[in-house]
């Protein structure tokens, strides 16, 4: 299996939803930990050596909301292909949903149901997770990985509310 790991997180855990989320770990196929943690299990003494590890043999890697309804972690762990979980409710999707629906790139459970999130990842299949790695994927090259990319997907989304307002206009 290139993807060990089924679930995997590091970061603070001031916020609640976090502390739920750190109950999860099992040191095994669920890594969610501090920076120290996670570094002395994967046995490297570099942070960013550690997350790149850990995303990049993830299924999925957890995007809980911190102080914000969003997290730059959504960028990073799209790169590493490993699915975005995100732990918000309310959350802040970047640009529009007409021009990407967020069901087809990432994975959404709401704050109150991170206990459940071990049985509703076993649950995806395979192939459905293969479609969301790699729409992910996608989404992080068009949208994420550069300054203009997100230029780009802003244009997009102005472009398709215009074409809804005209749409509105014209009825």
């Amino acid at each position: 299996e290139q993807r060990p790991f089924l679930l995997t997180f590091v970061g603070n855990f001031r916020a609640e939803t976090r502390q739920n989320l750190r109950k999860l770990h099992n040191g095994k196929d669920i890594l969610i930990g501090e920076p120290d943690e996670i570094m002395k299990i994967l046995g490297v003494s570099d942070e960013k050596e550690a997350f790149q590890i850990m995303a990049t043999k993830s299924k999925f890697a957890a995007v809980p909301r911190g102080d914000n309804l969003f997290s730059y972690r959504f960028a990073e762990v799209t790169s590493c292909g490993a699915i975005p979980v995100v732990y918000a409710d309310d959350w802040v999707f970047p640009f529009r949903p007409e021009l990407v629906s967020p069901q087809d790139y990432a994975v959404v459970i709401g704050e109150n149901n991170v206990a459940d999130s071990v049985k509703i990842l076993s649950e995806i299949k395979p192939e459905k997770q293969c479609q969301l790695r790699r729409r992910a994927l996608e989404m992080y090259e068009l949208y994420f990985k550069t300054g203009e990319g997100v230029i780009h997907g802003i244009i997009d989304s102005l472009e398709i509310l215009q074409q809804q307002s005209n749409k509105t206009e014209t009825k």
